[in-house]
């Protein structure tokens, strides 16, 4: 995500933490159609919490996968990065 500016956030009354986590749920499912055979309209994206804040779990066609993300920037970009936990993909 380019680097829009709280302020103009504000004025086009755009929900932060929103936006945050839909970018985070399509980072996570990117990730996943990629390790796992399933079309990514297929998953479905649910923040583990009770595990850590940065703790997302994507599932489809049968199958979990359990990420760690992080926001981090480059110069002005701003964009998740999502880092898959030891053994992620496994049977639901």
């Amino acid at each position: 995500m380019r680097f829009i500016g709280f302020a103009a956030l504000l004025i086009l009354g755009c929900d932060i933490e929103a936006m945050k986590q839909a970018e985070v749920v399509g980072t996570a499912a990117r990730r996943a159609s990629i390790e796992m055979p399933c079309p990514r309209s297929r998953l479905t994206a649910r923040e583990r919490a009770d595990l850590s804040p940065v703790t997302w779990e994507v599932a489809g066609c049968g199958k979990v996968a359990r990420y760690s993300c992080r926001y981090e920037h480059a110069g002005l970009d701003y964009y998740w990065v999502c880092v898959p936990e030891a053994s992620s993909v496994r049977e639901q």
